[in-house]
């Protein structure tokens, strides 16, 4: 009897700590919804069959990324600076015709003039151009470096999501919590071999709902791109 008042109080302590975390992890979603009401919550998420062929996944992370946008966008303003460098290097030619009355006098005639810009600014069109090089390195580098995580990570989901089905699908055909509770109460097992018994397959449940939980973080990390 002590022994099951004791295991008793340990199970409502883990009950009470995951209640407690389920109001600490609404509260900061409300906080994440600008403290609206979080209208239509469920604590039952579907995980999707499929999420998509890996290729045609990092397409559109490619496209819709902002990470990986903002990198496309740093190298083509380095691009359009390198440009406009260039053409400040380029000579100017003016010509013109010109007419002028000052004081009841006319003057008329053409011009023309030629502008050669300063040596310096070679050194900042060599600048310029070492800056758009860098970003094109830094963007490949960088992108090669997230399609090694992503990739990384989708062949975990992959994995983690069929043996996630081997095992709902071993769970749901098991009914060994109420043939424990049948043998027990049929006095087969003591309590405490009862309580032991019935632990091996609740620890196995809580291994599986590990699994959903680490299969919606991948979930959400290789589909961020979509939101």
């Amino acid at each position: 009897m002590n022994k099951a008042k004791v295991a008793w109080i340990q199970e409502q302590f883990v009950v009470e700590q995951i209640e407690n975390d389920i109001q600490i992890l609404i509260s900061k979603l409300k906080t994440l919804n600008g403290d609206k009401p979080l209208d239509g919550l469920s604590l039952q998420i579907v995980l999707p069959v499929k999420i998509g062929s890996m290729d045609k996944l990092w397409q559109e992370k490619v496209a819709n990324d902002p990470s990986l946008l903002e990198l496309k966008t740093n190298e083509v303003a380095s691009l359009q600076k390198m440009k406009l460098e260039q053409n400040k290097v380029l000579p100017n030619v003016a010509l013109g015709y010109n007419y002028q009355g000052v004081n009841g006098n006319n003057y008329s005639g053409f011009y023309g003039g030629l502008s050669i810009p300063i040596w310096g600014s070679k050194n900042r069109v060599k600048a310029a151009q070492a800056n758009h090089e860098y970003q094109q390195t830094n963007t490949q580098v960088i992108t090669n470096t997230l399609y090694t995580q992503f990739q990384e990570s989708f062949n975990r989901y992959q994995l983690m999501h069929s043996k996630y089905n081997e095992y709902q699908a071993t769970m749901s055909n098991l009914e060994s919590e109420k043939l424990l509770f049948k043998a027990y109460m049929l006095g087969e097992y003591s309590f405490m071999d009862y309580y032991v018994e019935l632990q091996f397959y609740r620890n196995a449940s809580d291994k599986m709902l590990q699994m959903e939980k680490e299969l919606h973080l991948l979930q959400a990390q290789l589909l961020k791109h979509q939101l």
